[in-house]
């Protein structure tokens, strides 16, 4: 398993863990993200000082629309897990999951000029699958 892999790895762990913990939190769906971003700010700033902070050659269209977008989804994400109960936060963040699947998925196809591999024909159908049944 090479360093990206495990990177991966612990970014899943902690992907799945932190929104179900910060559902039992307490906190409303915009005080989280707050309180989120207040931590990840201050925790992040750090290792990007020390890698250095270059801004040669960045894309900020690309930069602020992805931060638009990420601020959007997170509301939604957020005020979503303030609103559910620690029963259907876990049916609700499966649904989340497969939505983001399904989406990079259509992205890789359409990035591929619309080719599909009978893996990625048999995999998606069976990704809705699963998740239907985990959601049962």
């Amino acid at each position: 398993m090479n360093n990206n892999t495990l990177l991966a790895v612990f970014s899943g762990v902690g992907f799945a863990l932190w929104p179900l913990a910060m559902n039992r939190s307490g906190l409303g769906g915009f005080t989280s993200l707050v309180f989120l971003s207040i931590v990840m700010l201050v925790g992040s700033v750090p290792f990007a000082l020390r890698s250095g902070i270059s801004l040669s050659g960045v894309s900020w269209s690309f930069a602020c629309t992805s931060a638009v977008i990420g601020l959007m989804a997170s509301l939604c994400f957020n005020t979503m897990l303030a609103n559910a109960t620690k029963d259907d936060v876990k049916t609700l963040f499966l649904i989340t999951i497969m939505v983001q699947t399904a989406f990079v998925a259509f992205c890789k196809i359409a990035g591929n000029n619309w080719t599909i591999t009978w893996q990625q024909a048999v995999g998606l159908p069976l990704a809705f699958i699963t998740i239907y049944l985990l959601t049962r």
